[in-house]
């Protein structure tokens, strides 16, 4: 199933309107002030009415404003949308407590995240197959409906795409897949670019009817919410202690800054380490492509699944660098459960940047160490 809910409206106007880019100095000005939360908190209530007299500027401080709530939730992944996926994938007649269950674990994301446009979206798919099949309230779907496209609507009036300069302006890389689903855009490829100090996931397009072979995201939100995370952590990135080596248990998303990169003398932080309590699905997920700054790796080492409905699970461990153009090779051995010491598992380092390695075993632990630009 595609994002076509704005399409279906008709309100394909704004593509061709002039964007209007989000204005980043004066919302986090507003919402870092002492009625920050209190103002964001009333926007939250009038999405959550639907109500029709929110204005550009409250709906894109809603969209681009969340990066500074506490209760943000980076990359868009939701183990509820997991789920979702894995009961719309089995088939197309949804049983009532199927269609139920759709909308509950949207309204748990809702919960969590009140800005995040694709809780709307499977809530109104659930509330819609309730009313086709199951005499559902229409007022409430419509209403969803109308949650969503305003959410659609900050992101659409941002940019086109078309340049750098007129870039779609995105908190999440899992939002892009709204509008290229939208307008049944393929994704072929995509690149992450610095371009006049702004940062951009290039995506390369597979052929269309609108003839465009690549659409810009601006992605500075999302590195702006990495950054004030860096910023205030309780320890500074100065007081971490350099190692050679670091341990990483299963179930973890990580984050390493590169020090000396040296075959004889390569050196390391680990940044953070982050636990991750549910299997990953890989189908249409981001985290092969998520943005990193410079001189660092994201590392996932987790469980994972190819799609939603798949039963085949893995270990995985997914690596993302932003280094420089030559390759980062490292040393990597795993614990497996029962299995006394560490062993040796081969890999090929990180080309362009990225490197996943999967095994069937189970894995406890993987030991990463010696990470260098020469074999």
């Amino acid at each position: 199933m595609s994002c076509q809910l704005w399409a279906q409206t008709g309100n394909d106007t704004t593509a061709t309107q002039k964007p209007t880019g989000p204005n980043y100095e004066q919302i986090q000005e507003v919402l870092n002030g002492k009625s920050g939360k209190r103002i964001f908190s009333k926007l939250v209530k009038r999405l959550k009415d639907a109500d029709t007299t929110l204005q550009l500027a409250d709906i894109q401080m809603l969209y681009y404003g969340q990066i500074y709530m506490d209760n943000y939730t980076p990359g868009g992944q939701f183990p509820e949308f997991d789920e979702i996926n894995t009961i719309l994938s089995q088939k197309k007649v949804y049983s009532m407590s199927e269609a139920k269950k759709i909308v509950s674990l949207s309204n748990q994301v809702i919960d969590q995240c009140p800005c995040e446009p694709m809780g709307y979206y499977y809530k109104y798919l659930g509330q819609d197959i309730l009313c086709q099949h199951y005499g559902g309230d229409t007022n409430l779907r419509n209403k969803t409906q109308l949650q969503y496209q305003m959410l659609f609507y900050a992101i659409l009036s941002s940019g086109n795409g078309m340049y750098p300069r007129t870039a779609v302006h995105v908190v999440s890389l899992a939002h892009e897949n709204i509008l290229l689903n939208t307008y049944d855009l393929k994704r072929q490829s995509n690149s992450f670019r610095i371009i006049d100090g702004h940062n951009y996931d290039i995506v390369a397009l597979d052929r269309n009817k609108f003839r465009v072979n690549s659409m810009f995201f601006n992605i500075d939100p999302i590195l702006a919410w990495d950054k004030m995370v860096k910023n205030n952590a309780p320890q500074s990135n100065k007081d971490i202690k350099k190692v050679t080596s670091a341990e990483i248990d299963l179930g973890t998303r990580f984050v390493i800054e590169l020090v000396k990169t040296k075959k004889s003398e390569s050196t390391f932080k680990l940044l953070s380490c982050e636990k991750i309590q549910d299997t990953l699905t890989l189908q249409g997920n981001m985290l092969y492509n998520e943005p990193v700054p410079y001189g660092r790796i994201v590392g996932y080492f987790c469980k994972t699944r190819p799609n939603p409905g798949s039963n085949e699970v893995h270990t995985s461990l997914i690596l993302n660098a932003n280094y420089t153009e030559e390759e980062l090779f490292f040393d990597s051995e795993i614990h497996i459960w029962g299995i006394p010491g560490y062993h040796a598992t081969p890999n090929n380092g990180l080309s362009n940047n990225w490197q996943s390695l999967e095994w069937n075993d189970e894995i406890a632990t993987i030991r990463i160490s010696n990470i260098r630009t020469q074999k």
